[in-house]
């Protein structure tokens, strides 16, 4: 998508390395290699860090990836001069709020897990190389991300994998600077959004759940997770 829109991508994953496309450098390696990451954030002008465990419950599990991985890119673009950063956060940083809940920036942080965990120190570092560095920043709140919603509390939470690019362009097309906490939703009718932030770098998105609602499941009935936008995170004694 990114390709289409005329940037030219470097991408960086785990190996294998997928098949050549064009506008597209694929690098293979892991995120926790600092000299790596030093190395291939040289002459960038923007980061887009998606990488990590997503869906680690244990602390064994999120530590290299999530924490280290997180503070190893964000530090190494800053560092580097990249002038806007942008990176994944979740709804699990808030997993134990209603689903009816009025989404804005003063929303408290609840995590529903360790993951939910490692995404606010993901946003905690990025706060910070904002202030040090003074790189535009964006932190996304990214909800249920997939081709289409599978379950009632993804009345709330889905985002169209259309909007996720629509919401990555807006980032990187926005000419102001500053710090951005942005929830990552489709335009659900079920949600409650304050849209100031949406608006505020250009973010208007067209998709929505209300399309899928007759086959949509309640897969979290009487678990602790029904009703809260963490779902399955939200485990007993939590």
């Amino acid at each position: 998508a990114l390709t289409r829109a005329g940037y030219q991508v470097t991408a960086l994953g785990r190996p294998p390395a997928p098949a050549a496309e064009a506008g597209v450098r694929h690098v293979t390696g892991d995120i926790t290699d600092t000299a790596l990451m030093t190395n291939l954030v040289q002459e960038q002008d923007a980061l887009v860090h998606l990488a990590a465990h997503p869906t680690a419950l244990d602390w064994a599990d999120i530590y290299g990836p999530n924490i280290v991985g997180a503070a190893t890119v964000i530090e190494a673009a800053a560092a580097a001069g990249i002038s806007r950063l942008i990176v994944a956060s979740s709804i699990h940083i808030a997993g134990h709020t209603s689903a009816n809940a009025r989404f804005d920036t003063a929303l408290p942080i609840r995590p529903d897990s360790p993951y939910g965990v490692s995404k606010a120190f993901a946003e905690a570092a990025l706060r910070y190389a904002h202030e040090r560095y003074g790189c535009a920043a964006f932190a996304l709140r990214i909800g249920t991300c997939r081709a289409r919603p599978l379950t009632t509390r993804e009345r709330t939470t889905w985002l169209a994998p259309a909007d996720f690019i629509r919401l990555i362009e807006a980032c990187l097309n926005h000419a102001g600077g500053g710090y951005h906490m942005l929830w990552g939703f489709s335009n659900n009718r079920a949600l409650d959004i304050d849209r100031a932030a949406w608006n505020a770098i250009g973010y208007v998105p067209q998709g929505g759940a209300d399309t899928f609602l007759d086959s949509l499941e309640c897969t979290d009935a009487g678990t602790p997770g029904e009703g809260l936008i963490g779902g399955g995170f939200v485990r007993d004694g939590a």
